[in-house]
């Protein structure tokens, strides 16, 4: 008799754990399901915003520029040379990206040499203050 009421015991217990395990696997598929979704839209939304290469000429903010090299640097093979008045920072496909943790969001850069040739990339992106921009439009 004992057998009989710890096999039903077990019994009711692997059946409660099945009735609420299977839900919550199935809203965590669900889940994964959407995230998976979403990150598809956003590559979608970078591409649209990256689709165009900045031309010779155009002028960039410094957040446009570093999201640029981020997106840039793993499409192409790259070489972005970005130049301060007393330095200049040259960035390859494998470079470290902290050294750009000078560009802040607000600052502006002129684009002095664009090619883009099949899969290889060249940029020079010079700093330039307001001053200096007569009526050139921001991209």
């Amino acid at each position: 008799m004992d057998k009989v009421v710890t096999e039903i015991i077990i019994g009711a217990v692997i059946l409660a754990l099945l009735i609420s395990i299977i839900p919550i696997y199935r809203s965590s598929a669900a889940l994964v399901s959407a995230a998976g979704q979403t990150i598809d839209a956003n590559e979608n939304i970078k591409e649209v915003t990256f689709g165009r290469i900045p031309g010779k000429g155009d002028v960039v903010y410094g957040g446009y520029l570093l999201d640029f090299v981020r997106y840039s640097t793993e499409k192409y093979e790259t070489k972005i040379n970005v130049e301060f008045s007393d330095e200049m920072y040259v960035i390859h496909k494998d470079s470290n990206l902290n050294s750009l943790k000078k560009i802040e969001n607000d600052m502006l850069f002129e684009v002095k040499h664009s090619v883009l040739d099949g899969n290889r990339l060249e940029l020079y992106f010079a700093f330039c203050d307001e001053e200096s921009l007569s009526g050139e439009e921001v991209v």
